[in-house]
């Protein structure tokens, strides 16, 4: 079992956060990887009231352990973060958008803020936010990204924001990998492609399939 700054926070056994994948990581992944003893986020993208429904319902239902959402912070609205708030999650992602204006209807909601970053100035605004976690995410991630890589970000966010708690995220899909980001000064790591290929993502069977096959 390795103990960090995420583990206790939440309460869990391994150091991973699933990325909140828009429309892949439903309610139905997110509960398996927080029953798993990670910490499950759901993607709700950019905030359609109906899926967030549909999926915020099904993970509150399957795992009695901490999960959250994720949401894309220029994209959503009051009433969006209030029906995501009203699922009552432990944490809530967000991420591209300065997440000042939603941080203290969240924090009071006795809901984690966790805020994803692409370079050192968005960690600033984040760690102004009041933000409990900050996901330093390089351009290898699989979905958005910004244009510094994941060696280099994870250690300059993480002492730029210190004593913060810091996840690593980009190009990570193994525990060689997990291992070099707690050495780069994180406290864990958000994965998402590696994730996608599971049965429970709701993604399609055939980018699942060019996943598992891909050799880089």
């Amino acid at each position: 079992m390795i103990v960090t700054a995420l583990t206790e926070m939440f309460g869990l056994t391994h150091p991973i956060v699933l990325g909140p994948m828009g429309g892949v990581s439903g309610g139905r992944l997110a509960a398996a990887v927080s029953n798993a003893s990670g910490l499950g986020l759901v993607g709700g993208g950019y905030g359609d009231p109906a899926w967030l429904r549909t999926e915020l319902s099904r993970v509150a239902e399957d795992t009695t352990r901490p999960w959250g959402v994720g949401l894309i912070t220029w994209s959503i609205d009051r009433s969006v973060l209030e029906l995501a708030l009203s699922y009552r999650p432990a944490a809530f992602l967000l991420s591209f958008g300065d997440p000042r204006p939603y941080a203290a209807a969240i924090k009071s909601a006795g809901c984690r803020l966790i805020c994803q970053v692409q370079d050192i100035d968005q960690a600033l605004v984040a760690r102004e936010a009041g933000a409990d976690i900050i996901v330093a995410e390089g351009t290898e991630a699989g979905g958005h990204a910004g244009a510094r890589a994941t060696l280099p970000l994870v250690p300059a966010v993480a002492d730029a924001v210190a004593p913060i708690p810091v996840v690593a995220a980009g190009g990570i899909a193994d525990g060689r990998g997990l291992a070099a980001s707690l050495m780069l000064g994180a406290q864990g790591v958000l994965m998402g492609t590696r994730f996608y290929a599971s049965a429970e993502a709701l993604g399609h069977e055939r980018a699942k399939e060019r996943i598992i096959g891909a050799k880089g």
